[in-house]
């Protein structure tokens, strides 16, 4: 398997942009950050674990992630050197 580089540019690139192909303004935000591989700063530290965490977390009963993502904006985990994870500390 080959390994992706940082700035490569592939065929699918010029397919389907950084929004991806929706029209739907809240899918196009989602798109824009799972696909943002040009992030910067300080990389954190992160385990299996606390993913895990955060998708318990998410599949409990009650939970509502909302139309917009929010009900996810305050779901949090710490990594072991006390950095704050989750969807709206990115």
């Amino acid at each position: 398997m080959r390994t992706a580089v940082v700035g490569e540019s592939h065929p699918r690139d010029a397919d389907c942009g950084i929004e991806g192909k929706s029209t739907d303004a809240d899918k196009k935000l989602e798109s824009r950050a799972k696909n943002n591989f040009c992030a910067t700063g300080t990389p954190t530290y992160t385990t299996f674990f606390m993913f895990q965490k955060l998708q318990n977390a998410i599949s409990a009963p009650g939970f509502s992630m909302g139309t917009n993502r929010s009900g996810a904006q305050n779901l949090v985990v710490t990594n072991p050197a006390g950095v704050t994870v989750g969807e709206a500390h990115w």
